[in-house]
């Protein structure tokens, strides 16, 4: 099957690099001798009786965020955080986006592009369909998510100069940078690059220029502007109130949900929850209702036979 991705890993020989194919397995190579991988990790639903391979798409890998730790993204919409340890088998530990795992959110379409951010390297962006999801290492669903566009997304990529930016690539051609220190519900620019599909983009380390590939094998290289280069002061702070302040909202809303379920299973079955209909008080409320729009007649409204009083 196709390799979707390689990510070149730091190492003392300089050699070490992995890979991830639509054949279900992430792949460690030495390059000294590719005849063999020295390590894989098969990627799975994460269903414990019957686990199913599901091919990776794109890959993640950032020295910061610790060397063991590699972001995968799947055909199938959802995210693995798998773990490579000294002598120890390659392991998942984490299936974002999930249901039976306990996720929730997952993508539509292929996860085309997994990127951390470089300031706040625990929240990471993905893209696999219409909008752009922002995750949580600790949260197995998005905290955050772009509107949905009307086109399809195929390539992301964080802004190395500013906490905030990051841009998207569209297949209508058109490449959007967001701001989110500056809002956070709309786009901050932009950009018709070209007639073709956007499929890539990469930003210079100094954040000035951003090379853009479109499905006709044409790369276009752009000029950012000040505003998407410069940082605001203390912007890489406040990103990090914001990213902190979401997850807190994420945690609680996951909180309230497990609340909301335990109570429905102590609900007792009858009725609508043991609720008391006075069937008599119903329908004069009714009929009063009718009457201010100008209705008559007999049953306008809901017949309450059959329910439980």
């Amino acid at each position: 099957d196709p390799v979707y991705d390689v990510v070149w890993l730091q190492s003392k020989t300089g050699t070490e690099c992995t890979s991830v194919s639509s054949d279900g397995r992430l792949l460690f190579w030495d390059v000294r001798k590719l005849s063999e991988a020295m390590d894989e990790c098969v990627l799975n639903d994460g269903n414990k009786d019957h686990p199913k391979t599901l091919g990776g798409v794109s890959l993640e890998w950032m020295q910061e965020a610790g060397p063991t730790k590699f972001l995968v993204g799947s055909e199938h919409g959802i995210i693995w955080s798998c773990t490579k340890r000294p002598k120890k088998q390659v392991e998942i530990g984490t299936w974002f986006g999930t249901e039976h795992r306990g996720g929730y959110g997952k993508h539509f379409g292929p996860v085309y592009a997994v990127k951390r951010n470089p300031f706040h390297v625990k929240f990471f962006l993905t893209v696999g369909d219409w909008c752009a999801k922002m995750w949580m290492e600790e949260l197995k669903g998005p905290m955050l998510q772009t509107p949905y566009y009307p086109s399809f997304i195929s390539a992301a990529a964080w802004s190395p100069t500013r906490a905030g930016v990051f841009f998207l690539c569209r297949h209508d051609g058109r490449l959007d940078a967001w701001d989110y220190f500056y809002r956070m519900n709309e786009v901050a620019l932009t950009q018709q690059v070209s007639d073709r599909a956007l499929t890539s983009v990469s930003v210079q380390a100094q954040g000035r220029l951003a090379a853009v590939g479109d499905a006709g094998g044409v790369v276009t290289l752009l000029n950012m502007c000040n505003g998407l280069v410069d940082p605001a002061p203390n912007e890489k702070n406040l990103i990090g109130v914001m990213f902190d302040r979401e997850t807190t909202r994420e945690k609680s809303l996951e909180q309230i949900k497990k609340q909301a379920g335990t109570q429905k299973h102590e609900k007792p079955a009858d009725g609508a929850g043991g609720m008391q209909i006075d069937e008599e008080k119903y329908h004069e409320r009714e009929q009063a209702f009718f009457s201010e729009l100008g209705m008559s007649g007999d049953n306008l409204g809901t017949d309450l036979s059959g329910m439980k009083k």
